[in-house]
């Protein structure tokens, strides 16, 4: 039985959607699928519709997005905490 649209746009996101929100092309996107990168490592998993288009799970592409998001905002932190540190000791030395 196939879902109508807008339970499948509810549930998935298409390649585009999820091209954009990582900022790659769709050529990338298909070769992690397909390479089982994004399953193995993310868990993110990807279905084929009866149309042929590759789709993925809202719920596991908002989840890793979300995981990236607060990895780069950590990484943000601690580089401003080096360069905090760094010009402390630059000043304490002087």
């Amino acid at each position: 039985m196939t879902q109508p649209i807008e339970e499948m746009n509810s549930i998935f996101y298409s390649v585009g959607e999820v091209t954009r929100l990582f900022g790659v092309s769709s050529s990338t996107l298909n070769r992690w699928s397909e390479s089982g990168l994004l399953e193995e490592k993310y868990g993110i998993h990807m279905i084929r519709g009866g149309n042929g288009y590759h789709y993925y799970l809202k719920e596991d592409v908002n989840r890793v997005w979300s995981e990236l998001v607060d990895t780069a905002e950590n990484e943000a932190e601690r580089n401003r905490a080096e360069r905090n540190n760094v010009v402390h000791r630059t000043e304490v030395s002087s």
